[in-house]
């Protein structure tokens, strides 16, 4: 390697230690490292955002703000068919007796049948049940929303993702994107609604505050962190020649 290729390289690793450093002081003044969520080991679980998410869906929930949070959920839901069963439960949904189950047991799973299994979160008011399958890292099991679907065929499934996938062909089989199931995701509509939690909570600070802990993790997840060290980084070497050279003799002796 020549002399004049280790200063290139030499000058864009100081350029990308600069960039850092900024970053670095701005979480360090803004708090941003510092998630009790993160601190718990939530990061990944979950187990545990159903139980979070679950929780604020709840009307009868431990924040004590009654079916509040549920009522901006179903406002960021996409619409079912106007025709399906789907769509008339969710638009008589009596939110304000409603009670929300985690992990629900609905029988030993049979595949032949169709039947059985857990589900992640389930909205009940007295009547009607909202199905919600969290899926954050796990894969699809075989027939899940088949087997929801049969122990419920009036339920909405919500499948909710980082990205807003539809599910395997496994899974919902013969089941139709917009009749039995939509697909929700945390990058668009549990960020939306978080953000709308927040501003109704404006004047009480200790919920707000739980709630933008919240929406700094699920942000994280999804790739929409206030810290845009990457793409500096990315810029850095793709707006100079010099930089963009000297990145590829580095990537070439890795």
């Amino acid at each position: 390697m020549s002399e004049v290729a280790q200063l290139s390289i030499s000058n864009l690793l100081s350029q990308v230690g600069i960039v850092k450093k900024k970053y670095d002081d701005l979480a360090a003044y803004t708090g941003e490292n510092y998630n009790l969520f993160n601190v718990l080991g939530i990061y990944q679980d979950e187990l545990s955002h159903s139980a979070i998410i679950g929780d604020l869906l709840n009307a009868k929930g431990k924040h004590g703000q009654k079916d509040t949070f549920l009522k901006l959920f179903l406002e960021e839901l996409p619409s079912f068919d106007e025709d399906s069963e789907q769509f008339r439960v969710l638009n008589n949904f009596r939110s304000e007796s409603s009670k929300v189950y985690i992990e629900r047991h609905i029988g030993k799973v049979d595949f032949d049948k169709g039947e059985g299994g857990r589900i992640d979160i389930l909205i009940n008011d007295g009547k009607n049940n909202i199905i919600i399958e969290n899926k954050v890292w796990a894969g699809d099991q075989y027939l899940q929303l088949v087997r929801y679907n049969n122990q419920d065929k009036n339920a909405p499934i919500l499948y909710l993702t980082l990205d807003g996938k539809e599910p395997s062909n496994d899974s919902k089989d013969y089941l139709i994107l917009g009749k039995e199931f939509i697909c929700l995701s945390y990058k668009v509509e549990i960020v939306r609604w978080l953000e709308n939690c927040i501003r109704e909570m404006a004047n009480k600070p200790i919920i707000r505050e739980s709630l933008n802990q919240y929406l700094v993790l699920v942000k994280q997840l999804t790739h929409q962190s206030s810290n845009n060290i990457m793409k500096d980084i990315v810029n850095l070497i793709f707006n100079n020649n010099t930089n963009f050279e000297s990145a590829k003799l580095v990537c070439s002796t890795l």
